[in-house]
């Protein structure tokens, strides 16, 4: 009896110690996981909240340059229509506290308001006046008080007109920057404070008025560094905190956010009030560590699927490519099926005519998705060599989409206009915009007519667009503002950024446009579009093609169907055709046989994509010529350049014939299919 109660008392000491250890195991582990992840969640409150002043002042620089697209800033510039453009600003946006121009000789010579304590000859913040000065991109600058013991900050950016060159300011109150901090869900123990480039306090949840503006020092204290780590400090409060800090982008400031110190220390007060009971009860050791387990887990999924909701917000970002990318592949499995089948079709004209469906289709789809990445464009960077006569049916089924059926559309271009070179996607839209303007003057019906002609003028050779509609025409007291951002005859119908856009485009493609009206007759809108000094090329590109295909390709593409299918059509042709999977198969190829001198790659592909593989053959193998082919490439998009031709899926095999170009003395001379102007 008594050897048998030993036994069990060894039997339960020894099940108890490892039982006590695993305890404490559990509860270090428990403690570390919850406090990283309050610190992660800290870090991630705080690059969220930078993320939105980020946007915000991206709205605030997106409307100053609504503001410096005005044709009020045309010279000369006069005081009286500076003073109706900014009070008209300020109404609408109330945190505008001042707009101002100077020259750049730092000296200011408009502002509105026009009479105030702080009218200083020259701008406060003279660093962030001679970075706008530098640049053409809007600059965020510091806090600064003023002597009426207001705090505003500047946004700037530099205005060049016709030789003259002003910087135009706006001084916008941190309001607009604390009730993004209030707005954005912060747990009420948190701070959130922003702090500009030279440390000094822009906005916080929990500052008085009288800190805003001053030193950051006067508000709080950290023992480290608060950019991607997490640090601990001391509010001005006395209130132990831990910060973590994140920088806004397009600006030299920073958000920091604080945690009252006392949540970060509660776990391990927790664990601690759970251990007592754990240890005088041992049997509820295995409930509890089954419950601690689970609570682990769900907080694991927990974070997993926040990952996962960020990951798809990332996504929604670049559906617009994918979706493309994924559609032109689809489109080349059609046009690699349709070359191969012209080269063995019969007379039956039923299959003719089934043929051309198709390459109607083909075309259509790929004009979709043009038309759905010209809206994701942000700048002029695709501009291409265009004559204009050579798309009157696509311009009329543009602007025919933007009208209504009571409205007519006639379409005049002369056909031996200039070549122009334009973002095309942006004529598109200037054309939609102006057709849409078309609509609205004339709701009962009527006719819209485009004309193209040549122009030569005292300032210089030009292709004119002049879109007429047969409204109510333009009040003649209107018709010098009707291209000013947010102007509008229509009331709450219209927000008034068409024309200015219209207006923008002119301007970012060296042209210009105007306006003709006669009240109760219609309006004439006619945008000018330089002509292009790369006419002997733009000749050469359209009737390129003359020569033959190689007879010999290395053909790269990733996606198993796409390569069948193009290499489907090359063999077709009567081309040898090698594949390759992707960049590095290719180089291995090469490197073995050196009779190899076409490539066509696609762009985007695993590993290695077709940008490094042509920079790679240009180093290594010069005398091979690479043309590049996409559906959709971010790096292409983003304005990444390639001397080497790039075809868009879907894509004819006759248009590789221009872009291999012809063969001289055995070497290959490459022609970009669109030339920069």
């Amino acid at each position: 009896m008594s050897v048998n109660f030993r036994t069990i008392a060894l039997l339960v000491l020894f099940g108890i110690i490892p039982l006590l250890l695993g305890a404490a195991i559990v509860g270090q582990f428990y403690i570390q996981e919850k406090q990283a992840a309050l610190d992660e969640e800290l870090h991630e409150t705080a690059g969220s909240l930078a993320t939105a002043v980020a946007r915000e002042l991206d709205n605030q620089k997106s409307l100053l340059s609504l503001v410096t697209d005005s044709p009020r800033f045309d010279p000369p510039i006069r005081r009286a229509g500076f003073e109706e453009l900014a009070q008209r600003f300020r109404k609408r946006i109330p945190q505008w506290e001042m707009i101002h121009l100077a020259g750049t000789d730092g000296k200011i010579r408009l502002r509105s308001p026009t009479a105030t304590a702080d009218a200083a000859p020259s701008p406060k913040d003279m660093r962030s006046f001679e970075q706008a000065l530098a640049t053409d991109q809007p600059i965020v600058g510091n806090v600064l008080r003023t002597s009426r013991d207001m705090v505003t900050f500047a946004i700037r950016q530099l205005v060049e007109r016709q030789k003259a060159s002003y910087v135009l300011s706006i001084l916008i109150r941190p309001d607009v920057v604390a009730d993004l901090l209030f707005k954005n869900g912060l747990p009420s123990s948190w701070t959130a404070w922003v702090i500009d480039g030279n440390g000094n306090v822009v906005a916080a949840t929990s500052a008085p008025p009288s800190l805003i503006g001053t030193p950051a020092a006067a508000f709080f204290t950290a023992s480290g560094p608060t950019g991607s780590a997490v640090a601990d400090g001391t509010l001005r409060s006395g209130e132990r905190v831990r910060i973590a800090g994140f920088p806004v982008a397009g600006s030299e400031w920073s958000l920091q956010v604080a945690m009252p110190l006392q949540l970060h220390q509660e776990v391990t007060r927790d664990w601690y009030r759970l251990l007592i009971p754990i240890v005088i009860l041992i049997g509820l050791l295995c409930v509890l560590a089954i419950a601690l387990l689970q609570r682990e887990l769900t907080a694991r999924r927990r974070q997993a699927d926040t990952l996962a909701a960020m990951q798809r917000m990332d996504a929604l970002g670049k559906l617009t490519g994918g979706v493309a990318h994924d559609f032109n592949n689809l489109l080349m499995l059609f046009q690699g099926a349709m070359e191969g089948l012209k080269r063995r079709r019969n007379d039956d004209t039923k299959f003719a005519a089934t043929m051309d469906m198709m390459a109607e289709g083909i075309a259509r789809g790929k004009a979709i998705t043009d038309r759905l990445l010209s809206f994701s464009r942000r700048s002029n960077q695709d501009v291409e060599t265009l004559f204009l006569q050579d798309r009157v049916e696509e311009f009329k089924q543009l602007v025919s989409q933007a009208l209504t059926d009571r409205v007519t559309v006639r379409i005049e271009l002369d056909d031996n206009l200039w070549p122009v070179a334009v973002d095309r996607q942006g004529l598109e839209i200037a054309l939609i915009n102006l057709a849409t303007n078309a609509k609205e003057a004339m709701p009962q019906g009527g006719r819209l007519t485009i004309r193209g002609r040549n122009a030569d003028t005292t300032s210089g050779a030009f292709v004119t667009l002049t879109v007429t509609d047969e409204g109510d025409g333009i009040k003649p007291a209107d018709i010098d503002r009707v291209f000013e951002p947010f102007f509008t005859t229509k009331g709450g119908k219209s927000i008034g950024l068409g024309l200015s856009q219209v207006y923008g485009f002119a301007n970012r493609n060296g042209g210009k446009v105007r306006v003709d009206s006669i009240e109760g007759e219609g309006a004439s809108f006619t945008i000018y579009l330089p002509r292009s000094t790369r006419y002997e090329e733009a000749r050469r590109l359209s009737s390129a093609g003359q020569g033959g295909l190689p007879r010999r390709i290395l053909l790269v593409d990733d996606t198993p169907d796409t390569l069948a299918a193009c290499k489907f059509a090359l063999e077709a042709e009567g081309v040898q055709v090698i594949t390759a999977v992707d960049g590095v198969d290719a180089l291995r190829l090469i490197s073995t046989d050196h009779t190899i001198r076409h490539v066509l790659s696609d762009v985007m592909m695993p590993n290695m994509s077709g940008l490094e593989l042509a920079d790679r053959l240009r180093r290594d193998y010069p005398e091979i010529a690479v043309v590049l082919m996409t559906g959709y490439s971010e790096a292409l998009e983003a304005g990444v350049r390639t001397d080497r031709p790039v075809v868009a899926k879907p894509f004819a095999v006759n248009e590789l014939v221009s872009a291999f170009g012809t063969r001289s003395a055995g070497v290959d001379n490459v022609v970009a299919i669109r030339p920069a102007p």
